[in-house]
């Protein structure tokens, strides 16, 4: 049926190049939504999964992108699918951006279907604001299904492993500790945790470092990459030799991302209660040796001269 649904809208409508709200991700929806809906309604949701982000000229959120599709939605359906509920569709479309749920089986799965495929960019779905129980029912078995794929799943290295479950909602937190059963965070000292799976890594297997680890100290580590900025960096860590040279076993430990806010770095979550892991991942020094550069004593002596405030708290400790 998505196949059909394309090549009835092919020449009429221009899609946004985007790897996040491209094609891809309106294919991704239409069949979701087909998946949630009930079978009378399979085709209408589909048809409205695959146009909701059609009038998209750009990744940023708001409600704008929501009101151009449904504009540019309404004429399409009027004269390719005059049978089915042009009206109904359209509020589904101009509203899927607004937060809200719905009894409608129809505009629920709509709904739904866009919600939870925030997934591809690592945000943790609210089951709350699913609208229907077939939406909810499909979360529990997937996240069942992630869960089992991260304790007992084949990936080619640790760090596919680890960005897999970062990819997933879930955060991760470097320790030299194995076989804590929960973590412990409070008011005084929070728990602090990543999506950067190599910063979670070297904090595993560095015991030499704290949690206020400074330039200034004889062990510390800095990155060379900023995921941000750049969708494919080359990850590469600059360590001082000492702490290269004491790498030791550790554990990554899979966390919720519920109970954790932005902390004052952008790549670092804190939160101020324990929180039992969903799983635990150990790391050995041969799983970052890779990743890492040794600093040089020259390097040290400029990182140190120059340093500023921005730098005075690097890294952020996890």
């Amino acid at each position: 049926m998505l196949t059909d649904i394309e090549s009835k809208l092919q020449g009429h409508v221009h899609y946004y190049k985007s790897t996040i709200h491209g094609i891809s991700h309106l294919r991704a929806v239409s069949l979701l939504a087909g998946e949630l809906a009930p079978p009378e309604f399979k085709k209408a949701a589909m048809i409205a999964g695959f146009l909701h982000d059609i009038g998209r000229k750009n990744d940023f959120g708001g409600r704008q992108h929501a009101v151009d599709s449904a504009k540019i939605a309404r004429p399409l359906i009027a004269s390719i699918w005059p049978e089915i509920d042009i009206e109904k569709i359209c509020y589904a479309i101009e509203h899927h951006a607004d937060g809200l749920t719905s009894p409608d089986p129809l505009i629920g799965a709509i709904w739904d279907a866009d919600r939870i495929t925030l997934s591809r960019l690592g945000r943790k779905i609210n089951i709350t604001l699913l609208s229907t129980e077939a939406a909810k029912n499909y979360l529990t078995a997937k996240r069942a299904a992630i869960v089992g794929a991260i304790t007992d799943g084949q990936f080619p290295t640790t760090i596919d492993r680890l960005q897999y479950c970062a990819d997933n909602g879930f955060l991760l937190h470097g320790s030299p500790t194995k076989g804590l059963s929960y973590l412990r965070g409070s008011r005084e000292r929070p728990l602090c945790a990543t999506q950067i799976p190599l910063y979670a890594m070297m904090y595993a297997t560095t015991p030499t470092l704290h949690a206020n680890v400074t330039i200034w100290d004889a062990d510390f580590f800095y990155a060379e990459w900023w995921p941000p900025l750049n969708p494919n960096p080359t990850p590469t860590i600059k360590a001082t030799p000492s702490l290269i040279s004491n790498l030791a076993e550790g554990t990554i430990y899979v966390l919720e991302s519920e109970k954790f806010k932005v902390g004052k770095h952008a790549v670092e979550f804190i939160a101020h209660e324990p929180i039992t892991p969903i799983a635990a991942i150990n790391i050995s020094p041969s799983d970052v040796i890779s990743f890492i550069k040794p600093l040089t004593s020259t390097e040290i002596k400029m990182l140190r001269e120059c340093a500023d405030d921005t730098l005075r708290n690097n890294p952020p400790a996890y």
